[in-house]
């Protein structure tokens, strides 16, 4: 390996930690499932069942990105894995792939963009129950306001039969 690509190994590792840790959040969850059959227009509304929760995801363990380069366009990361653990209305751990989009300008030197940044995370929580599983984007613009999150995850084994969407970040740091 040539000195210029460890120099670039090493800020993709530290990188990888910052964006992960970017990725952390706390979220408004709400269980979306309806007690209506799929082709009866009151499908698309939320039962009252349906109830708000919060969970907090804190990066535990981030793994190198299995690709990652810069180009005229942005910082491009593909399959960055992380652990966390989570808290909140469901507790225990979570497994992340994430794909991450930043866009122009960056930092050759840092690896720090001053565009958007657009994130897929492919999510299992693991609890006590079972798992939750699914695709969440994450919006970072600060040119166009508040960090927008939109994500379903659905459960499996114990939590059979109920989904959690995703659809506010309330606090990330």
């Amino acid at each position: 390996m040539n000195q210029s690509t460890g120099r670039m190994c090493r800020k993709a590792g530290r990188l990888a930690s910052v964006l992960l840790a970017l990725l952390a959040l706390s979220g408004s969850v709400a269980d979306a499932q309806t007690e209506t059959t799929p082709d009866d227009p009151a499908a698309t509304t939320i039962s009252s069942s349906a109830a708000s929760i919060g969970l907090t995801l804190s990066v535990s363990e981030v793994r190198a990105p299995d690709r990652f380069w810069l180009d005229e366009s942005g910082l491009h990361i593909r399959e960055l894995a992380g652990i966390d653990t989570v808290s909140g209305d469901i507790t225990g751990t979570a497994t992340t792939s994430t794909n991450i989009g930043w866009s122009a300008p960056c930092n050759g030197g840092t690896l720090v963009c001053r565009g958007a940044q657009v994130s897929f995370q492919q999510l299992t929580i693991t609890d006590e129950n079972g798992e939750w599983t699914g695709d969440l984007q994450l919006v970072i613009d600060p040119a166009r306001g508040p960090d927008t999150i939109t994500g379903i995850l659905v459960g499996r084994h114990g939590n059979a039969g109920q989904v959690l969407y995703l659809n506010a970040v309330t606090e990330r740091s």
